[in-house]
C-alpha cells in the first residue's frame, strides 16, 4: 500500500465508523449469508434494493422519513457500504465492483440524490448531503483513490470522476446553487 493510500484510510474510516456506530445501535438485524452481511431498517413508503455477488461484502442502510430509495449493487470481494437517509424523497444509487471499496453516504433533508460507482481496488468515498435537491455523481476507477463530498445547502451539484491511483479529491459546498466538476485521469 502506498503512502498516499495509507493517508486517506483514517479519513475514510472516520465517517464510516460514525455511520456504522449509528447503524449498529439503530438497525434491526437484516439479511445474513455465509460471507456477506446486509442490514436494513426502513419505514413504510421507502424502498431498499440490495444485490451482492462475490464474497465478503457488507452493506447497511438506515432509512427514516418517507419515499427514500436506496439501491446497492456490489460484486467482487470485500466491499463495505453504509447508507443513512433521513427526510423524504432522497435517492442513493451505489455500485461497487472489484475489491475492497468503502463507502459512507449520509443524506438528510429532501430530494437529494447520489449516484456512486467505484471500480478497481481499494477506493473509498465519504458523501454527506443535507438540505434540499443536492446532487452528487461520483465515479472512481483505479486503485487507492479517495473522494470526500460535503453538500450543505440547497440545489448544489457535484460531479467527480477519477481514474488515477492513490488520488484524493475533496469537494465542500456550503451554500446554495453551487456547482463543482472535477476530473482526474
Amino acid at each position: 500500500m502506498s503512502a498516499r493510500a495509507k493517508n486517506w484510510a483514517p479519513r475514510a474510516g472516520r465517517l464510516l465508523t460514525l455511520s456504522l456506530a449509528v447503524l449498529l445501535f439503530a438497525a434491526t438485524p437484516g439479511l445474513a449469508a455465509k460471507d456477506d452481511l446486509a442490514k436494513d431498517d426502513e419505514l413504510p413508503e421507502s424502498e431498499l434494493s440490495q444485490g451482492q455477488g462475490g464474497r465478503g461484502h457488507w452493506a447497511s442502510v438506515l432509512q427514516e422519513g418517507t419515499h427514500n430509495e436506496a439501491k446497492i449493487d456490489q460484486s467482487g470481494a470485500g466491499h463495505r457500504a453504509s447508507v443513512i437517509q433521513s427526510g423524504s424523497d432522497n435517492l442513493a444509487l451505489v455500485s461497487q465492483s472489484g475489491q475492497a471499496h468503502v463507502l459512507a453516504l449520509i443524506q438528510s433533508g429532501s430530494l437529494n440524490s447520489a449516484d456512486i460507482e467505484q471500480r478497481g481496488n481499494g477506493n473509498a468515498a465519504d458523501v454527506f448531503q443535507t438540505g434540499m435537491a443536492n446532487e452528487v455523481a461520483l465515479r472512481q476507477a483505479g486503485s487507492g483513490n479517495y473522494a470526500r463530498i460535503d453538500q450543505v445547502g440547497n440545489f448544489n451539484s457535484a460531479e467527480v470522476r477519477q481514474s488515477e491511483h492513490d488520488s484524493t479529491v475533496t469537494v465542500r459546498q456550503y451554500g446554495d446553487y453551487l456547482k463543482a466538476r472535477v476530473t482526474r485521469n
